[in-house]
């Protein structure tokens, strides 16, 4: 119910395969809504929404074998791989916390859906040419995904980890050559070794940006690219 009710809201458009950012609606009072009102589409594309949604219509195909949902899960994982925005020539542009969300659920798609060889080529391809900007010195990711590691982006673990996200789920949704396989144990390595302070109780693993409003979902995020790396290699 909960689906049919995302597709029928037009946060999903059934015929491009966009999935839009969401609805405002209107308070009475406080933050409670007001009674009876439609709201108004927010129609902004970011990538992690496009990954949430294809996962959600991947979990439901297993469930229910209905290929109505794969076709929904593959128009908005082609809407965005499709997107010179975000895609330029199919391989990611630009950077935010966004990507690393999208690219977990893609991967899973692509495991879980099976929708063919060219997806896979897809994420492999897509993996290659971010871990060729990887920072020589620090072994991390820059925010911009494809323009290398900033100052500024030292400042907190979020900005650069969406690249390991796509280093962890690369190789464990995708069959790939044993020549690939070190990329995820690197860049996890890298990344806890630049940021994660043992004799601080990992305070700085958790500085910068935890102080804004999107503290709890960064932080959250990051607790789930530590699971991608436990159920990649079972290594508490």
């Amino acid at each position: 119910e909960l689906f049919s009710w995302l597709r029928q809201s037009n946060l999903f458009n059934k015929d491009t395969g966009a999935v839009y950012n969401g609805i405002n609606f209107p308070k009475s009072s406080g933050e409670f809504i007001t009674p009876g009102s439609t709201g108004t589409l927010v129609d902004s594309i970011l990538t992690y929404n496009a990954g949430m949604f294809a996962a959600a219509a991947t979990f439901l195909y297993n469930a229910t074998d209905d290929e109505d949902y794969f076709d929904d899960a593959q128009k908005a994982m082609d809407y965005m791989i499709n997107s010179s925005g975000f895609f330029p020539g199919g391989i990611i542009s630009g950077g935010s916390g966004y990507h690393g969300i999208f690219f977990r659920w893609a991967a899973r798609f692509v495991h879980e859906a099976d929708p063919g060889e060219a997806y896979v080529n897809w994420l492999v391809n897509n993996a290659l040419a971010v871990w060729d900007k990887r920072d020589a010195d620090t072994g991390l990711f820059g925010r911009n995904m494809m323009g290398g590691l900033a100052q500024s982006d030292l400042g907190a673990a979020f900005n650069t980890y969406h690249g390991v996200v796509l280093m962890q789920v690369f190789s464990q949704r995708v069959v790939v050559d044993d020549p690939y396989l070190f990329m995820p144990t690197e860049s996890f390595a890298s990344f806890v070794d630049y940021f994660y302070d043992e004799d601080n109780d990992g305070n700085v693993f958790f500085t910068g940006d935890y102080q804004g409003p999107d503290w709890y979902w960064h932080v959250a995020e990051l607790f789930g690219l530590i699971l991608d790396n436990y159920e990649r290699t079972g290594d508490p």
